[in-house]
């Protein structure tokens, strides 16, 4: 007896789009650190087969349509961070002994009464005198991101160009390529070591990747040859790539017809 073949669903091949930024950033909350890019999508869709007044159905929702899409140029997307930093003393040691110590600031010795621009205080409980507490914003420090140690990009929030050629300060803007790259990842297009069932033989753009971006401050020069401590601050970004990962969302849209569309998003 000849065994009947089962007819195989015929596989849509993977279509390039073009996408604005705000479709491509999957919307999260407020109150959280996370952002959620999209690089890879997948559009299902559903007939409804029962009604929902039925009190019995074997499968209310058939896929009758797939189409796989693929973001163009995601990794020209330039993603702005935009981060502060509080501190309840900056401590001074002076080079010269001649020289005072910066405004806002403390050192041995010393104490301050009048806050800098960027400190707040708050009264000593006990002397009743001024207690400076640092505030500072990356659209006035200096900063970089960091490979290892190779520096990837260098940041400057007092020189970030504006309309009309003036420099203003902003937040921070890198690009999601530089962004891989400082996670030891040079191409999205290399094959993922997801372990969800699908995942042998996918690209990190087909099936997603978890990053982790680490900001730390310090009052220390890094680049200076005598490591002493000022009142300029300066910051690194540093990123990890969670391996073994995927991340990926599920979004249902439902047409005014009988059918349903559903959107897998792979970020």
């Amino acid at each position: 007896k000849k065994k009947k073949k089962k007819k195989k669903k015929k596989k849509s091949s993977a279509r390039c789009e073009i996408w604005d930024p705000k479709e491509v950033v999957y919307p999260s909350s407020n109150t959280d650190n996370t952002l959620s890019i999209t690089t890879f999508a997948r559009r299902k869709l559903f007939e409804r087969r029962c009604r929902k007044s039925e009190e019995a159905c074997e499968k209310a929702l058939v896929e009758v349509d797939r189409q796989d899409v693929v973001v163009a140029g995601v990794e020209s997307l330039q993603v702005q961070i935009d981060h502060i930093v509080q501190a309840a003393r900056l401590y001074l040691d002076s080079i010269d002994d001649k020289s005072t110590p910066p405004r806002g600031s403390r050192s041995a010795g010393s104490r301050t009464t009048q806050p800098g621009p960027q400190q707040q205080g708050q009264a000593d409980d006990e002397e009743g005198a001024f207690e400076p507490k640092f505030v500072g914003s990356c659209r006035w420090m200096r900063g970089r991101l960091m490979h290892g140690e190779k520096v990837l990009l260098e940041l400057d929030g007092k020189k970030t160009a504006g309309n009309g050629g003036k420099d203003v300060a902003g937040p921070d803007k890198i690009p999601l390529s530089l962004l891989l790259e400082a996670a030891d990842l040079p191409s999205l297009d290399l094959r993922s070591d997801g372990h969800k069932r699908g995942s042998k033989g996918k690209a990190y753009r087909m099936r997603g990747v978890v990053l982790f971006v680490t900001i730390s401050y310090t009052n220390i020069d890094p680049e200076a040859w005598i490591p002493l401590p000022s009142n300029t601050i300066w910051y690194e970004y540093r990123v990890l790539r969670a391996p073994y990962s995927e991340f990926s969302h599920v979004e249902h849209l439902t047409t005014s017809g009988q059918a349903q569309r559903g959107l897998e998003k792979d970020e």
